[in-house]
């Protein structure tokens, strides 16, 4: 545990935990040795450097990680970028819908200029 209560997995002894394999790299490492994953990363607030196994900065106290719902927004607009087509489309295609429920669960009256689906 760092001084302000963040649980960053470093050794001074052993070294430096890679966040995606595991294994223990030299603190002088920037990458791991096994995986080649960055070991460390920057505070978006301060700078300071952090194990990428850190929650919080161990300076400003900052979660450094990003949150799931932030991770899932930005899949989703990557994969639609470039899709208008098929937004336009699915838009057509729910106003189509709607019309259809509200035309059919109207009255007939209500549309005396259209013809009834028998």
């Amino acid at each position: 545990m760092t001084n302000n209560g963040t649980s960053a997995r470093v050794s001074e002894v052993s070294g430096v935990e890679c966040a995606k394999c595991g294994k223990l790299n030299e603190l002088e490492g920037r990458v791991c040795a096994h995986c080649g994953r960055r070991l460390y990363m920057h505070c978006r607030r301060c700078g300071v450097r952090n194990p990428r196994t850190a929650h919080s900065c161990s300076n400003c106290g900052r979660h450094l990680h990003k949150s799931s719902w932030g991770r899932f927004k930005r899949a989703v607009s990557r994969y639609t970028r470039g899709h208008w087509r098929y937004k336009i489309l699915l838009v057509l295609l729910i106003a189509v819908a709607v019309w259809v429920l509200v035309y059919r669960l109207a009255a007939p009256s209500q549309f005396p200029d259209l013809p009834l689906a028998q």
